[in-house]
């Protein structure tokens, strides 16, 4: 016992087994990083046409009820889970959302009353925090 091994950890290592005491690795090395990014494939572009056939009508809604149709929006992310994960729906209507709403911005930038603005802002920093 001068190494201070206990006999079980001994055994292990003996016959190249893992001791139970010791967890597994959850880090990740470069070279493995470097693997795991050659078989993805970045240039993959979604060909299924039923992807498209239920992505441009959820477009078209979402921009409709940015224009004034409020209610329409709610329709546009469930037709596009009838045709993916809602992970990735969400994931895809997202940046439509953000562009959207940065055009939106720009459009009415010169139009906008500070009344209205300071009436406002108690009620969104209340929903928001």
């Amino acid at each position: 016992m001068a190494q201070g091994y206990s006999g079980r950890a001994r055994d292990a290592r003996r016959r190249h087994i893992a001791p139970c005491w010791r967890l597994p690795r959850l880090a990740i090395t470069a070279k493995e990083l470097a693997t795991q990014a050659k078989h993805r494939n970045p240039d993959k572009m979604i060909t299924d046409w039923h992807f498209y056939l239920a992505a441009i009508p959820a477009v078209i809604v979402m921009g409709l009820s940015k224009g004034g149709f409020s209610g329409l929006s709610l329709i546009s992310t469930p037709l596009l889970t009838l045709v993916m994960s809602p992970v990735k729906a969400a994931a895809i209507m997202l940046p439509i959302l953000l562009v959207q709403d940065a055009v939106s911005v720009w459009a009415y930038r010169h139009t906008f009353d500070r009344r209205v603005l300071l009436y406002m802002l108690p009620g969104s920093c209340l929903g928001i925090f």
